[in-house]
């Protein structure tokens, strides 16, 4: 679950109430709670009873435990290339089922500090250490006796602070003696059994209070540059096309509508861009955005979405959606009472991929949940303020033009992210010792785009002669210090260089990216040239601006070939990155251009 210290929302998904013929419960939407989790409303067969009701999460326990987190241990899945996190639970007590001294709980999501890197995912809750829960588990699958999943993934998690618990069924906090009576008074509740003295438990455990929520939230990560622009790739591979619902194309376009919506808002400088079809099936972290169908999601949640993020800079570096196949979806705007707009949905998914958070207003866009035969296609004030606070417009109207749909193709490209401007400086030296900025003062003006071929270099680029040793630091928006030593001899002629963000993340197997990536230009006459091979290896340092997490054996830099867009070794010749004073890494390149710090 969600580290209570703070308001931000991480674990996100849309959500549907069904229309049952019999409800047990009126079918109220319940509001988001003040807490960091996701608001996802379950069906439950012909009713409107959530699967998070607290007797229909203990219908399907074999464990109802009360304990305190006392370790959380992220790692990736080599079969989804995603990242779970194994939660070890204390016990305090039980309602059912006999726990073992230490509980394992493994949910979807987490944080690789060392590699920098991090996934959110809106299947499940997001654990803290010394958090007190309240848990509902089953065992889980191929897994050791004490190795348990979630019941209903984050529905299943409730915190416990001071006497109150919260949860999707308690948003705003109710007293836990209150919730334990409910519960038992529930046919559910006849077989479970609360420890006559839970209450001297309880004060010996001493839970600690929680934060709440703002307005709308935020996620507290983002996109780079000033203004981004992000590509996403759709599959339409949806069993459901070409019926009275839709074709493949009303499919597709109703989530390109949706991007087109967010991209209206003048206040905001963001674009989504559909960059074309993908053949992509799995949404795991491949260097593309992704927008799939699936069949393996809870019958009640509509869409999944899962992001990644650098653990370095705060930046984002991929988000993919998958959409509920299962859910009878519709596109053409008028939705039956039990079919749900696709348009809406995607609406709501492509706010995740902003930053936002889930809104407990139950007209945004950002609400957690939608009623079938629901449109909402238009975007409430709380999500306007959103994305404008986000990625604030400096000069207002910021109106790109709607996404166009290009020419069909199966073989995507990475997603772009905007480079910034960079803070240059030249000396000339006689040997071809790199000269190193300092870490700690980032000074880049971020820009909108790269320089274009055929036009002038920056006003601030470098001039590099011919028969001159330079040494060159840039640092960039991100804070990475770039210094790079030119030995004389190595341009045929004088060149300008200039640094500039990256325009494509790599997706290499047994590469994972870091978050930090440039482009180190080269102008001749005026002219923008797609790379420039050296005559002689030029050395090049990178200054992380803080202490390298990982071996630094382990950093590997890569190159993205002008032709074909290939990323390959950036080493001549091959070497891994070799630690130079400071903790620095350092690497000999032979060909100046787009570059990328990895981890193998």
């Amino acid at each position: 679950m969600p580290q209570l210290q703070s308001p931000i929302l991480i674990l996100l998904a849309l959500t549907v109430l069904s229309l049952g013929s019999s409800p047990t419960r009126p079918s109220t939407q319940i509001p988001i709670l003040n807490r960091n989790d996701n608001q996802t409303l379950y069906l439950s067969s012909a009713t409107t009873v959530r699967a998070d009701e607290p007797a229909t999460l203990a219908d399907a326990a074999t464990l109802i435990v009360r304990g305190k987190v006392t370790a959380t241990q992220s790692r990736w899945t080599e079969e989804t290339h995603m990242i779970v996190t194994d939660v070890e639970i204390a016990p305090i007590y039980t309602l059912r089922g006999q726990a073992p001294s230490t509980v394992t709980v493994t949910v979807e999501g987490g944080a690789l500090p060392a590699e920098g890197i991090a996934m959110a995912s809106s299947r499940s809750a997001d654990f803290v250490t010394d958090e007190h829960v309240l848990l509902f588990l089953r065992p889980q699958a191929a897994a050791t006796p004490t190795s348990y999943a979630l019941v209903a993934d984050a529905g299943g998690a409730f915190t416990v602070a001071e006497t109150a618990i919260y949860g999707r069924a308690a948003p705003n906090g109710t007293p836990l003696g209150q919730f334990y009576a409910d519960l038992l008074a529930t046919d559910a509740g006849q077989a479970l059994a609360l420890p006559a003295d839970w209450q001297a438990r309880e004060a010996d455990a001493a839970p600690v209070a929680v934060a709440h929520a703002a307005e709308y939230v935020y996620n507290n990560y983002k996109w780079p540059g000033d203004a981004p622009t992000v590509d996403f790739y759709v599959n339409v591979n949806s069993e459901q096309t070409g019926g009275d619902d839709g074709t493949v194309d009303d499919f597709r376009q109703a989530i390109i509508a949706a991007g087109d919506t967010w991209n209206q808002v003048g206040t905001a400088a963001f674009a989504f861009h559909y960059a074309g079809p993908t053949g992509d099936t799995n949404a795991g972290y491949n260097g593309t955005n992704a927008v799939m169908f699936v069949t393996d999601l809870d019958p009640g949640v509509l869409g999944v979405t899962r992001y990644w993020y650098s653990t370095n800079t705060g930046m984002l570096l991929e988000a993919d959606v998958v959409f509920n196949d299962v859910v009878d979806l519709d596109t053409t705007g008028t939705p039956d009472g039990h079919e749900i707009d696709l348009q809406t949905v995607a609406l709501h998914e492509f706010g995740h991929w902003l930053s936002l958070g889930h809104d407990s207003e139950q007209g945004a866009t950002m609400y957690p949940s939608l009623m079938p035969g629901t449109l909402k296609r238009t975007l409430s004030p709380n999500d306007i303020a959103g994305i404008g606070s986000i990625y604030p417009c400096a000069n207002a109207p910021c109106l790109p033009q709607a996404p166009v749909a290009p020419t069909p193709t199966f073989t995507p490209t990475p997603t772009p992210t905007l480079p910034p401007t960079p803070t240059a400086t030249a000396t000339t030296a006689p040997t071809a010792a790199p000269t190193v900025a300092p870490t700690s003062a980032p000074t880049a003006t971020p820009t909108n785009s790269p320089t274009p071929a055929g036009t002038l270099p920056p006003t601030d680029a470098v001039t590099v002669p011919a028969d001159e040793t330079t040494s060159v630091t840039f640092t960039a928006d991100d804070g990475l210090v770039i210094a790079l030593t030119i030995s004389a001899d190595s341009v045929e002629q004088t060149t300008a260089l200039a640094q500039a963000g990256p325009s494509a993340v790599p997706n290499v197997e047994g590469y994972v990216y870091t978050g930090y990536g440039f482009q180190i230009q080269a102008f001749v006459d005026g002219v923008l040239l797609p790379e420039l091979p050296l005559a002689r290896p030029a050395t090049l340092v990178l200054s992380l601006g803080q202490a390298a997490a990982a071996d630094t054996a382990d950093f590997a830099l890569l190159r993205r070939e002008a032709t074909g867009g290939a990323w390959v070794d950036a080493t001549c010749p091959a070497e891994a990155g070799e630690e130079s004073a400071g903790g620095d890494l350092e690497f000999s390149i032979c060909v100046l251009g787009e570059l990328a710090l990895t981890l193998v």
